[in-house]
């Protein structure tokens, strides 16, 4: 109502900010509130964390000091010109607890450990200050800092969840702001290159794109052509599942790397016995046969939209030369009908998600890319055109990762008096995900010294039906 309100009158310019309309592809997920969570193996000295995230935000990434306002009819990233006491770059809480990190099961235990195993414990509670905003009405309301760092201090460990709209930042953006942070707390935050205040990559992209004609109906790919009926059909399915559907539930999975190496080695063997020069990945491997496991009582033709996550930044390099903090990503697709998924070997699967991959970040494929960010550019402030992910009768996957983006190599040891201190554990938690369905969403979120840990969310009865026989273990 508020924002229905604020679009009936022109409100003025504020004079002391400099103002940033959020890019369209931060838009898509404005409603999800994300915690990005860490667990350190040592205790690490708050007031050095407080002091050196301030200094990288004033001097580094200011964007990320912003306060998202809705003004206009649009929506803005406002940063302060000067941050202060009463305007600071981001809000900072501290809660210290006597129990050690093995009382909350970090990282996560349990089952058998020689499969891919779905992980017990929850203590997401340990990341955020209880006055965390739960939502996207709450990051709107008049000041308030778009960012907020809670710290959990333990005997031995260190916790610490960032949590923002997911519009201010996606994994590499993260990234940008982990390096800076933990430059500051190493006293080499000069070195860092900085993020301009009002950096728009996707304004650059569309001054220096000549405009091509695109297929009619498809301004981006894999986002399929539909009309005016079918959009309407969407909504009304979409509306109907969220209000008769089972609760969605995320898990952690945890696949161990011994098994996951002899999964690949059969899928690299065959490979070899065709003779072809293909391969497939190990998260391809890991992906394909999760997709088989949760499909495999599928015995219909519903097409499944797999769909990959990838990073622009670094598929258009020359307008990402400084660190950009907002989301930059896009996704590939690979098409299968569900008794597809459910039967064929698990190789074919992966084949198709490397293929999809494969092609969208080919040289040839870069200019298409570089057209599509250009025409998004136009959406800034209001979103994209309402533009469907799949449709009516369609169902969908989606898969994005934190490994290309290194959130566990970044050092924070200049707060652990001189010792290393990366992230030993890591794994996203959502406070709120608006209207979005979160269905078939998995990240692959860290790596241990045994496994490698994905972030997956499924109805509650989704995850009843997947066979205990099945090769996907329960703790």
């Amino acid at each position: 109502m508020l924002r229905w309100l604020s679009s009936r009158w022109t409100a003025p310019t504020p004079a002391d900010v400099d103002i940033v309309p959020c890019c369209s592809l931060d838009l898509t997920s404005r409603a999800v509130i994300i915690t990005f969570s860490f667990v350190f193996h040592a205790q690490l000295d708050v007031d050095i964390l407080r002091q050196a995230l301030f200094q990288a935000v004033e001097h580094k990434i200011p964007r990320a000091g912003a306060r998202l306002v809705y003004r206009n009819g649009q929506y803005e990233w406002h940063i302060p010109k000067q941050f202060s006491a009463e305007r600071p770059p981001a809000r900072f809480t501290h809660a210290q607890l006597d129990a050690p990190l093995s009382a909350f099961n970090f990282p996560p235990s349990g089952g058998d450990m020689t499969q891919p195993c779905v992980a017990d414990g929850n203590h997401e509670h340990l990341f955020k200050d209880s006055n965390v905003p739960k939502s996207l009405s709450d990051l709107l309301l008049p000041g308030t800092p778009a960012l907020h760092v809670h710290v959990c201090t333990l005997p031995d460990a260190t916790l610490i969840g960032v949590t923002s709209t997911h519009a201010l930042m996606d994994a590499h953006g993260m990234r940008a702001l982990l390096v800076a942070w933990t430059a500051a707390v190493n006293g080499s935050l000069d070195a860092v290159p900085a993020m301009p205040r009002t950096f728009d990559p996707l304004a650059d992209i569309a001054v220096a794109t000549t405009p091509t004609s695109r297929p009619v109906g498809e301004p981006m790919r894999f986002f399929p052509h539909s009309n005016l009926f079918t959009k309407i059909r969407f909504f009304v399915s979409y509306i109907w599942m969220a209000f008769h559907v089972g609760e969605e539930r995320r898990k952690l999975v945890r696949f161990p790397k011994t098994w996951l190496a002899e999964q690949k080695r059969l899928c690299m063997d065959e490979l070899s016995i065709r003779g072809t020069k293909e391969y497939v990945g190990t998260v391809d491997v890991l992906l394909a046969w999760l997709y088989k496991t949760v499909y495999t009582h599928r015995k219909d033709a519903t097409l499944v939209r797999i769909k990959t996550v990838v990073n622009v930044r670094r598929l258009l390099p020359t307008f990402f030369a400084q660190p950009y903090l907002n989301n930059a990503a896009t996704w590939t697709e690979a098409s299968l009908p569900a008794s597809v998924i459910a039967s064929q070997p698990v190789l074919e699967t992966a084949l198709a998600i490397r293929r999809s991959i494969d092609s969208y970040v080919s040289p040839s494929s870069v200019s298409t890319l570089q057209q599509e960010m250009a025409w998004s550019a136009q959406f800034a402030g209001v979103g994209l055109k309402l533009m469907l992910p799949y449709l009516p009768g369609e169902e969908m996957l989606i898969a994005s990762s934190w490994r290309s983006a290194g959130l566990q190599e970044v050092d924070f040891l200049g707060a652990a008096g001189g010792k290393s201190a990366k992230a030993v554990f890591a794994f996203p938690s959502l406070s709120e995900k608006g209207w979005l369905s979160m269905e078939g969403v998995g990240t692959l979120c860290c790596e241990t010294d045994d496994a490698m840990w994905l972030s997956f969310t499924l109805r509650e009865d989704a995850w009843t039906r997947i066979p205990r026989d099945g090769g996907l273990a329960f703790a």
